[in-house]
C-alpha cells in the first residue's frame, strides 16, 4: 500500500493525495520517504468529535495503529483498567457518565481541567506530564511512582509540577520520586535517597543529605578541601 500510494503521489503530486483523502473520507493522508528510500503512508480520521485514530503503513509491510483520545477519555480508560485486563471494553460497558466525571475531577485536581476535551497531540509537554499523573491517580495507588516528571519543563512549570506532587502526598498514599532537579527535590521532599553510578551513596532527611560531603562531591565536583 505504502509503495503504491507513493508511486501515485510521485506521478500526480499533491492533487492525487487530496483526491485519495477525499475519496476515502479521511481527515489526513500523508506520505513520507526516508533518505534510504523507505516509504510510509499515514491515514488519520476523527471517529468522533474527541477521538482521533490513525494508521501508519510502511513499505516493509509493518503497520501501526493508534487512537488519540481526548484527556477525559485518556483518564477514564486508565480508571477502567482496574476493572478488566481490557480497559477499552470496560470503558464501553461501565457507566460512561460516572467514569468520565471521575476523570474530569482528576484532571481538575492536577490543574488541567480546562483542557478536558482536548487531544493530547495538541497540548504542550507540561499538560502531558500532568495528564500522566491523573492517569496514575485513576488507579487509586497506595504508592505513586514518578520517574523524572520535571524533565523538559522550564523553571516555572517545574515549580508548579513539584507543588502538585507535594500536594498529592497524604495518609494512605506515598510518593516515590525519581528526579534530577535538585532545587525542587530539596524543596518538596522530606527524605532523599541518592545514587551515584548505580550505587547507593547516601540517604536520610533532606537537610542532612543536601549538606553532605558525599552529595557535593558527586553532583558538584567539590573536593574534600
Amino acid at each position: 500500500m505504502a509503495s503504491a500510494v507513493a508511486t501515485l503521489a510521485g506521478r500526480g503530486g499533491d492533487g492525487v493525495i487530496g483526491n485519495l483523502r477525499e475519496g476515502f473520507g479521511l481527515d489526513d493522508l500523508d506520505v513520507t520517504t526516508t533518505d534510504s528510500g523507505a516509504t510510509a503512508v499515514r491515514a488519520g480520521k476523527y471517529i468522533s468529535d474527541n477521538v482521533y485514530t490513525d494508521v501508519t503503513a510502511a513499505s516493509d509491510g509493518t503497520a501501526d495503529v493508534s487512537i488519540n483520545l481526548d484527556l477525559t477519555d485518556n483518564v477514564a480508560l486508565a480508571a477502567c483498567g482496574q476493572a478488566l485486563h481490557r480497559p477499552l471494553v470496560a470503558l464501553l460497558h461501565r457507566d460512561r457518565a460516572e467514569v468520565r466525571k471521575r476523570a474530569r475531577d482528576l484532571l481538575e485536581l492536577v490543574g488541567i481541567g480546562g483542557a478536558a476535551e482536548s487531544l493530547p497531540d495538541n497540548l504542550p509537554l507540561g499538560y502531558l506530564k500532568r495528564l500522566e499523573v491523573a492517569r496514575a491517580l485513576a488507579l487509586n495507588p497506595k504508592l505513586l511512582l514518578l520517574d523524572e516528571p520535571l524533565a523538559g519543563l522550564n523553571q516555572s512549570e517545574a515549580k508548579g509540577m513539584a507543588d502538585l506532587i507535594a500536594s498529592l502526598a497524604q495518609p494512605g498514599r506515598a510518593i516515590l520520586l525519581i528526579e534530577h532537579n535538585l532545587r525542587e527535590v530539596a524543596r518538596i521532599c522530606p527524605r532523599l535517597y541518592v545514587q551515584d553510578g548505580g550505587r547507593s551513596l547516601i540517604d536520610g532527611p533532606t537537610e542532612m543529605v543536601m549538606a553532605s560531603r558525599e552529595l557535593r562531591q558527586a553532583y558538584l565536583g567539590a573536593s574534600d578541601a
